[in-house]
């Protein structure tokens, strides 16, 4: 295994993967896209993607892992939102529109039991995607 993979750590990242999910999350008009984030994300993943999210928090003590996860995230959202942002501080509005996201996705994926209100689900996109927007409108 360490032969092959480097580590445990190693070995885990090349089973499970953020990117696919992520892959052109930040694409598409501007205008209205913090709902369209968190759409794609909350109401179209499927228990794959959740189950995935799971196993990196679970293990993001691990050095390996944490930058693993830092790096997908910078990669498919941070860094190009930050290049399409107009007005002041496009890179630190684009890290907190990161940050609010994997904020959202522990609450609802790994603090909390799945939540089968489908409505309420709905209106939590909503509300938060207008939050979202005002980082990206600023």
């Amino acid at each position: 295994m360490i032969r092959h993979f480097g580590s445990k750590e190693g070995l885990f990242l090349e089973t499970v993967s953020v990117d696919e999910g992520l892959r052109g999350i930040t694409d598409g008009p501007l205008e209205g896209l913090g709902e369209r984030i968190l759409e794609r994300l909350v109401l179209r993943s499927g228990e794959e993607q959740q189950r995935v999210f799971r196993a990196l928090v679970g293990a993001i003590d691990r050095a390996e892992v944490r930058t693993y996860f830092e790096q997908s995230a910078n990669r498919h959202v941070s860094q190009p939102l930050s290049q399409r942002l107009e007005g002041p501080d496009p890179e630190l509005r684009a890290e907190l529109v990161t940050a609010q996201i994997a904020g959202l996705l522990m609450k609802l994926w790994v603090l909390e039991p799945p939540c089968e209100d489908k409505a309420r689900v709905e209106r939590l996109v909503r509300i938060y995607g207008y939050a979202l927007q005002v980082l990206i409108d600023v």
